[in-house]
């Protein structure tokens, strides 16, 4: 899947020179938006963990025809994404059989919501971070 340039989530052949690691592309997503009843994948922070889900229609439509294995997850600190705190990877196998799969933090930094941000590679067509106080 990569971006258009009217926020719009496409399967598309995306040009091997932007298939690396730079954030200032079309083949990441910075999950901030709130999730709604048609977001595919929630990443959910609390206090103490990451959980990572998708919605049943989403399930529904992948589970057939899996074209990734991993998906990674970066965490950035907010103001810094040259910062790296940590990197989590989500067995999308997992993700399809499990309704969520949660990471405990790393970090006390990840502890803090107002200090970080998390992106991912754009695999499915919508992301939502829910926040859990």
């Amino acid at each position: 899947y990569i971006r258009t340039a009217d926020n719009k989530t496409i399967l598309a052949l995306a040009p091997k020179a932007e298939q690396g690691y730079a954030f200032k592309n079309n083949v990441f997503e910075w999950i901030s938006d709130t999730p709604t009843a048609d977001t595919e994948l929630v990443v959910s922070w609390s206090n103490t963990s990451w959980t990572f889900s998708i919605s049943d229609e989403c399930r529904l439509r992948i589970k057939e025809n899996i074209t990734i294995e991993t998906i990674p997850f970066f965490v950035m600190l907010s103001n810094d994404f040259d910062f790296l705190i940590r990197t989590i990877f989500i067995n999308m196998q997992d993700l399809i059989a499990f309704d969520k799969i949660e990471k405990p933090f790393e970090s006390r930094i990840e502890q803090d919501i107002t200090k970080i941000s998390i992106a991912s590679k754009i695999v499915f067509q919508s992301y939502g971070l829910k926040i859990n106080d």
